[in-house]
């Protein structure tokens, strides 16, 4: 069986800094192409039904589900107040090769190593924080998690630490989006004796270079134009609304200090 490790740790990716919403800016601007008409090469987006390929299939870690593909991301609260944040502790992406049917064709073969994910529902663990652990169930499944690969869930004093850990799957069945790399490669003849031709198989994967990392998603186009304008709308609300209040307290502010240095300049008798 192919299940084998992608990656652990932290690691850089293509889409100027793995992130998703790069990716999904980039896939949105790439229309959905059948893949038996897909090009030899360059950046081609599909979307079809998961098969599993001859690799077989795995387990997810922290759901038990029997899946082709999943990635585990695990994050630690850091700091208090304002000044909190998420910090990223793990990043764990297994599975093996599968294929994608569209009905045009051959099934293309994605290689998802190195892929970014970026899955409508995650399932999502959480333990520990202020109000002490928030679901014994998910306190367990992070403990099993955590001690299979060498870590610990308390931490110097004893103290549950605050943990969230999230775990995208793909399973056979499931519709997925995917965009990478594309190339044809060949395989056996199909049919015997005269006419006989030899199939292709477009393979989608991870090259190196600008935009050259696979981006996996169950969105549809419509849910991604979705997450970008709200995106957008942020962006808006800060210009419209939260920009101008700073400059006007900053104009407040020139204005109160000259008010104050012409009082100290007129207390010397300078004015």
């Amino acid at each position: 069986m192919g299940f084998v490790e992608d990656m652990r740790g932290p690691k850089a990716g293509f889409f100027h800094g793995n992130s998703e919403r790069s990716a999904r800016k980039c896939a949105l601007a790439i229309p959905v192409l059948p893949i038996a008409n897909a090009p030899s090469a360059g950046l081609v987006r599909i979307r079809g039904r998961v098969l599993p390929s001859e690799q077989g299939i795995g387990r997810a870690p922290l759901s038990g589900r029997e899946v082709i593909w999943y990635q585990v991301e695990l994050y630690e609260h850091m700091g208090s107040g304002t000044a909190s944040f998420w910090q990223r502790v793990l990043r764990e992406s297994v599975g093996c090769e599968f294929l994608v049917d569209d009905g045009s064709g051959q099934p293309a073969r994605v290689r998802p190593g190195g892929a970014t994910a970026d899955f409508a529902q995650p399932l999502v663990a959480e333990c520990g924080g202020s109000f002490g652990f928030l679901a014994q169930e998910d306190t367990a499944m992070l403990d099993a998690f955590l001690a299979a690969r060498g870590l610990v869930g308390t931490g110097v004093l004893g103290f549950r630490r605050h943990l969230r850990c999230e775990e995208q799957v793909i399973v056979p069945g499931d519709v997925v989006c995917a965009m990478g790399q594309a190339r044809w490669v060949a395989g056996q003849t199909a049919g015997i004796g005269y006419g006989a031709a030899p199939t292709s198989q477009l393979w989608l994967g991870s090259v190196e270079g600008p935009d050259g990392q696979l981006y996996l998603t169950d969105k549809t186009d419509e849910q991604m134009g979705q997450l970008g304008a709200r995106g957008a709308f942020r962006i808006g609300f800060l210009v419209l609304f939260i920009l101008p209040f700073v400059l006007m307290l900053l104009l407040f502010l020139v204005i109160l200090g000259g008010i104050a240095m012409c009082g100290v300049l007129g207390s010397i008798g300078v004015l």
